[in-house]
């Protein structure tokens, strides 16, 4: 894995057992505390997997980034 995130907190509160994963489902109205550990250089995508959420007829949107890592 390129890019690894370790989820520590859901809606605020600290989680009992932290855990690394590359795809985290986030319902509406949920947030995530996350670490993202950049270690391999390159442009690497945030994005949701739901296509009508990042992209429609003109093109990307909303729910996408990306993190860039230089050496």
């Amino acid at each position: 894995m390129s890019l690894e995130q370790e989820v520590w907190a859901k809606d605020g509160w600290w989680l009992p057992q932290p855990y690394k994963c590359d795809t985290l489902n986030i319902a509406p109205g949920e947030r995530y505390g996350v670490i993202v550990n950049c270690h391999t250089p390159g442009a690497w995508a945030f994005h949701c997997h739901i296509l009508t959420h990042a992209e429609s007829a003109n093109g990307i949107f909303g729910m996408v980034t990306a993190v860039v890592v230089s050496e």
